[in-house]
């Protein structure tokens, strides 16, 4: 087993009689990102030029429900939910900023376009 320190296992955070608590501030944490984020979401649909709300809001959604599945994970004991909180957040996560950084990135050329037309 893998040692944190010389009498500390993982299994030993992983076990806490008392991890009820931390449980419940990460799980609230993440009801609260998950919250922000759907309202951020909502407020970017339908218009194009505010489809970078969605992205950002997306993201922050998927964070959200990340860290309540970690947390379930923790709770109820399961590998398989962690792992999964872990791998979907990461992914969805560096796939959301890499539509947002397209977009702002589109939105950067736009106006250099419009700015070399407008002065020629």
């Amino acid at each position: 087993m893998l040692a944190i320190c010389e009498n500390v296992k993982v299994d030993t955070i992983y076990d806490l009689s008392w991890r009820a608590y931390p449980i419940a501030v990460i799980a609230l944490g993440g009801a609260v990102v998950l919250y922000r984020g759907l309202r951020l979401g909502r407020a970017g649909l339908g218009d194009p030029p505010r489809n970078l709300r969605f992205v950002r809001g997306f993201r922050l959604a998927v964070i959200g429900l990340a860290l309540i599945a970690f947390a379930a994970a923790w709770l109820w004991q399961q590998q398989w939910l962690l792992i999964l909180a872990l791998v979907i957040g990461g992914e969805e996560t560096l796939e959301s900023s890499i539509h947002a950084w397209a977009i702002r990135r589109g939105i950067e050329l736009e106006a250099r376009k419009t700015a070399l037309s407008s002065t020629a």
